[in-house]
């Protein structure tokens, strides 16, 4: 039987059920109403059910009918829950999608931001290392000019007099090899590259 019928059934069944509890006699032949007519929709006697216009009718007990249309709403309110639980279902799903749009627009920025923070780091640096080297030039500059000089002026004494050149000669070597002490790459004169690319997922990583 088609649950759409089944449901028609129910219907009118609850509806005489109603009428049972206040009079569950048959109007026409006093018996008890124990029969439910599912051509007629409605509930009979065992009188009725041989009466002629019950002919070739079909009946159910009145307690399978009501027990079979009791389950289809208890159906009913499983196909009811399923699809609550499927609009529940879909919500979730959008608001997953939401938050996790909106976590990784937040890293992106995040990202973004660190990135020019390291990259404008590393240009900071280059520029003071190269003022640096450019400070060292201009003193080595100067070293070489003097440097000049004292040559010079050894020349002239190693000309004039080579007893006093030699007196001399452990103070001018002094003076000459000064600058090349100095024109040595001092510690650290490159870019820090542990600083800046050391690790720098785990860094960013800790940072997030």
């Amino acid at each position: 039987m088609a649950g759409k019928q089944w449901l028609n059934i129910l219907s009118r069944a609850l509806v005489k059920s109603e009428d049972v509890c206040k009079e569950d006699e048959c109007s026409l032949h006093k018996e008890k109403l124990k029969l439910f007519c599912l051509d007629h929709q409605e509930l009979v006697c065992l009188v009725c059910r041989d009466a002629g216009i019950h002919f070739g009718h079909r009946f159910r007990p009145l307690e399978e009918v009501v027990e079979y249309a009791k389950e289809k709403l208890q159906d009913n309110d499983c196909q009811k829950n399923c699809d609550e639980q499927a609009e529940n279902i879909k919500i979730q799903r959008e608001n997953f999608e939401r938050k996790i749009k909106k976590d990784f627009e937040d890293l992106r920025r995040f990202l973004d931001v660190e990135e020019e923070a390291r990259l404008a780091a590393v240009r900071e640096e280059e520029t003071k290392k190269n003022q640096t080297m450019k400070e060292k030039m201009a003193a080595l500059g100067e070293q070489t000019a003097a440097l000049s000089d004292v040559i010079s002026s050894a020349e002239e004494m190693l000309m004039s007099s080579k007893v006093s050149f030699m007196k001399k000669f452990k103070n001018v070597m002094s003076i000459i090899q000064e600058p090349h002490k100095t024109s040595q790459l001092l510690p650290g004169g490159l870019l820090d590259e542990a600083k800046h690319v050391g690790n720098l997922k785990f860094k960013v990583w800790e940072r997030m």
